[in-house]
């Protein structure tokens, strides 16, 4: 199946409005947002082949939104799904060597608490707590009264700091703060043994409820305890919802308290006002009262890259284990692991986390490279603190190591028992109450097990499953996860349905929309759409997408896609799966469609029509390398390659081999901007233009060399001979036309003529919009020119002297060599000093006065940097014999 016809690619221009209304109505789209730039214009198509013919083109340089369209590249029939349960979660004796009751099976040791509510008593009382009068007389408030000759009308006594009657805590459950939540929890637990149950009042906000708070009506008491951070950023959402939530309680409370796990307190005055930010572990020791500046308890970039070291082998690191590490370790305070937890470096999972797939190899390095006493006394914490864990984790290292590690295959098979035995348990086991808690085991082992694991043969199968089972609820619902694990497939994981009858399909069309490269998924209705992929899926398993080298999503009805320029795509369904690219109409083209050979754009309607083909991945004579090319129609592609640079094609010359590189059509600016330095040399004019060039061409990727000059010509004119791969020199413009006529009478086919000086700059420029196709400057390494006079403020280099053999220089990004110095290169054109400033397609400036000054381009060896820009130019009488003097030559299609 291939995309039908593509009008809705393309944008009509605002003088023609009319039309394109037109045009929408009749593909049902309406209009959006108004175009801002103009477009080239496109009419309906007509009967035979489907395409859009250009009435004009833009005539002055625009910067206009590219057009982009998708092209399906290769479709893949796949094997059906088999949804049959495998035999062994049907099997009740694999399912009973799972035992529930085994110490450790469900949940981590719990991390050690932070503090105890006997350090943090004196704080809490002296912050929170009720003043009363004690028994013990105040001695000196009393001699001071007396001392300053004043009556004493009642005795003072002592006061004392107890406990609040009502306190109201507010604890922070912010993901964020996942390492704390049973610090926290064990703080109002003692709290609540302290003063009684129902004296302790506790309101738990999160990333949804934080902003609603202000809005909601809480009875709070006078005294408040906050559990939180105060670390957001200044001014962010957070910020502003914890500045209305402090505005808020401070209307109700009188003392509020907050115990941050922050590595330091925001400097806000304004919170400060009304409320003390203390440290839940500070580095000194608890104070028995608030302070009222900000804490800092530092934590260096050393420990944080030394703690990720430390567990980048671990598959999975609950919080209690990172505790026990950071304290034996010193890895710092207690704010580390809150930076652990959320370092771009981690991956958070459902009872865990873990290094980032990207960093394995880095984080490994560094923890090969330890002393082996500290890996020793690591592995022992690690052991020890595991033997309370879960049994699902035996089983995940397991994996982990398998896949990470070849030399541990021998024990692939007793890991792969021990999880058909928990994916056994979990599928038979009821009620559904007695499955929550292995499945969560069977969700970790699934998202934190290696990429490579899912690939394996051996663990493929069962690790499907594994998903299978642990939302086998939710999937009989079709209600898949939002994202699955990295590396795991949709279509392999079975939907466990024991019945016989078949699952019913649904047809969906994947219709393009806009200009942008947008797509969704609808439901076929009668109403059909000129652009669409169909496809047929079930509710149960809906299609998927992914992007190059990322997880997989369900995609589902109603669903936008979007690609980018050469962005890629898969897109699969129980049955195929399609392969997409995002490619856009390019610069040069008039009209596009697409027949029965593919994807197709046309240039020069009006004169020459030219037809350029997308190769795709599965066309060409069994050359996937040349995929994601426009090439002519006339190409023979069993004769031509490509490389690093592009395409290309060796033509044998009286055993002479030629390389030719193919210039595909395109648009570029030629000359030189004013901000240029050096520009409009011998008043030769510069001027910027935008020019488009609608016809492909090859071109030799070096200057003729003396070696081909003298097979074909039976002569060298050259100064520096001697060396046949040196270029040929002092010849003309009407010996290169000479060479280039005996040449076709040679070999016919060839049709080979000088480029025109639009075609040069093209192919010098490569791509690039800087002085030189290298960039802003250049070395004597790159171009052969005299490098004693450099360009602008380069260094001084070697001064050669002289030419130097072809290919002794890198290429340009297109593969070609010595554009810029060497010797200068004559091209067809009569020389023509100012070009202007208009937009042109194809031009070229013809005479037939046999004395008029022929173009030059690229400078020599023995001009300065300055003179070997890419947008240099220069006329020569045609006769000129000089030693600086060459060329090379192309070829038609």
């Amino acid at each position: 199946m291939a995309w039908g016809k593509v009008a809705l690619l393309l944008a009509a221009s605002k003088e023609s409005e009319q039309h394109l209304d037109a045009l929408a109505s009749v593909l049902n789209y309406t209009r959006q947002i108004e175009e801002t730039t103009k477009h080239p214009q496109f009419s309906i198509p007509t009967a035979g082949t489907e395409r859009l013919e250009a009435d004009s083109r833009p005539s002055t340089i625009e910067h206009q939104p590219k057009m982009i369209f998708w092209q399906i590249t290769k479709i893949t029939q796949l094997k059906p799904t088999d949804n049959t349960p495998a035999s062994y979660l049907l099997d009740t004796q694999k399912a009973a060597e799972y035992d529930p009751n085994k110490k450790g099976s469900f949940i981590f040791e719990p991390p050690k608490p932070l503090a105890t509510l006997t350090q943090l008593a004196p704080l809490l009382i002296n912050s929170l707590g009720r003043r009363m009068a004690g028994r013990s007389l105040d001695y000196r408030k009393t001699i001071r009264t007396i001392s300053r000759g004043k009556p004493i009308k009642k005795l003072a006594y002592y006061s004392h700091a107890k406990w609040p009657l009502q306190l109201t805590v507010i604890v922070d459950k912010h993901q964020e703060h996942y390492p704390y939540w049973h610090d926290y929890d064990e703080i109002i637990k003692q709290l609540k043994t302290q003063l009684g149950k129902a004296q302790v009042q506790v309101i738990s906000v999160d990333e949804r409820t934080l902003h609603a708070f202000a809005s909601q009506k809480y009875t709070i008491s006078s005294s408040v305890l906050l559990l939180t951070d105060f670390n957001n950023p200044l001014y962010s959402h957070r910020y502003w919802a914890w500045q209305a939530l402090v505005q808020t309680i401070s209307q109700q409370a009188k003392q509020i308290l907050t115990l941050s796990t922050a590595p330091q307190a925001i400097d806000e005055k304004s919170l400060f006002k009304v409320l003390t930010i203390n440290s839940l572990q500070p580095s000194n020791g608890f104070s028995r009262h608030s302070k009222k500046q900000p804490f800092k308890n530092r934590v260096s970039d050393a420990q944080i890259e030394q703690a990720l070291t430390l567990i980048s082998p671990l598959a999975l690191v609950d919080n209690g284990l990172l505790r026990k590490l950071r304290q034996y370790f010193y890895w710092g305070n207690a704010a580390l692991e809150g930076m652990i937890w959320k370092d771009k470096r981690i991956v958070q999972g459902v009872m865990g986390i873990r290094i980032q797939p990207s960093e394995y190899e880095h984080y490994h390095k560094q923890f090969s490279a330890l002393e082996p006493q500290i890996k020793k006394q690591f592995w022992k914490i690690v052991n020890q603190h595991q033997t309370n864990a879960y049994q699902g984790l035996t089983v995940l290292n397991g994996i982990s190591e398998a896949a990470l590690t070849p030399q541990s295959q021998a024990n692939k098979e007793p890991i792969i028992e021990q999880l058909k035995t928990l994916l056994a348990y979990s599928y038979q086991a009821q009620p559904k109450a007695s499955r929550e808690k292995i499945n969560q085991q069977l969700k970790t082992l699934a998202y934190f097990v290696p990429k490579q694991a899912w690939e394996s043969g051996e663990f493929s199968t069962p690790l499907h499953h594994s998903i299978a089972v642990a939302f086998q609820e939710d999937i009989k619902q079709g209600k898949w996860p939002d994202s699955l694990p990295a590396g795991c497939k949709q279509q392999q994981i079975p939907l466990l349905n024991p019945s016989s009858e078949p699952t019913p399909l649904q047809t969906y069309q994947l219709i393009m929309q806009g200009l942008t490269g947008q797509a969704v998924l609808k439901a076929e209705t009668e109403q059909q759409s000129i652009d669409y992929l169909q496809l047929t899926a079930s509710d149960k398993r809906p299609a998927v997408w992914q992007y190059a080298d990322r997880e997989e999503h369900p995609l589902k009805q109603g669903d936008p896609l979007q690609l980018a320029e050469h962005q890629r795509i898969t897109l699969s369904t129980a049955e195929k799966k399609w392969e997409i690219e995002a490619i856009t109409c390019p610069d040069f083209a008039q009209n596009i469609g697409q027949d029965h050979q593919g994807l197709f754009v046309e240039t020069q309607l009006n004169k020459t029509g030219k037809r350029y083909y997308w190769l795709s991945e599965q066309e060409g004579p069994n050359k996937p390398e040349l995929a994601g090319v426009w090439v002519h129609e006339a190409m023979d592609l069993s004769k031509i390659d490509r490389d690093q640079y592009g395409v290309y094609k060796e033509i044998m010359i009286k055993n002479i081999t030629q390389r030719f590189r193919y210039i595909p059509p395109g648009q570029f600016l030629m000359g030189s901007p004013e901000s240029e330095v050096d520009r409009e040399l011998w008043d030769a004019k510069e001027t910027l233009h935008q020019v488009t060039l609608t016809n492909g061409f090859w071109l030799a990727d070096t200057t003729v060399t003396q070696a081909l000059y003298q097979a074909v010509m039976g002569e060298n004119p050259s100064h520096f001979s001697g060396e046949g791969n040196l270029p040929v020199e002092k010849v003309s413009w009407e010996d290169a036309q000479q060479f280039i006529s005996q040449l076709n009478q040679l070999i016919p086919e060839l049709t080979a003529q000088l480029p025109s000086e639009a075609q040069w700059e093209y192919a010098c420029r490569a791509g690039t919009d800087t002085v030189f196709s290298w960039g802003e400057n250049i070395t004597p390494e790159q171009v052969n020119y005299e490098g004693s006079r450099p360009y602008r403020d380069a260094k001084k280099g070697l001064n050669r002297e002289k030419t130097i053999r072809v290919k002794s220089l890198p290429a340009n990004p297109w593969g070609l060599h010595e554009m810029h110095g060497n010797v200068w290169e004559w091209c067809r054109d009569a020389y023509k000093e100012n070009l202007g400033q208009k937009a042109v397609v194809d031009p070229e400036e013809s005479s037939s006065v046999a004395s008029v000054d022929r173009v030059v381009r690229g400078g020599s060896w023995i001009f300065s940097g300055r003179r070997v820009r890419s947008a240099v130019r220069g006329g020569s009488w045609p006769g000129l014999r000089y030693r600086s003097m060459g060329f090379r030559f192309s070829l038609g299609l």
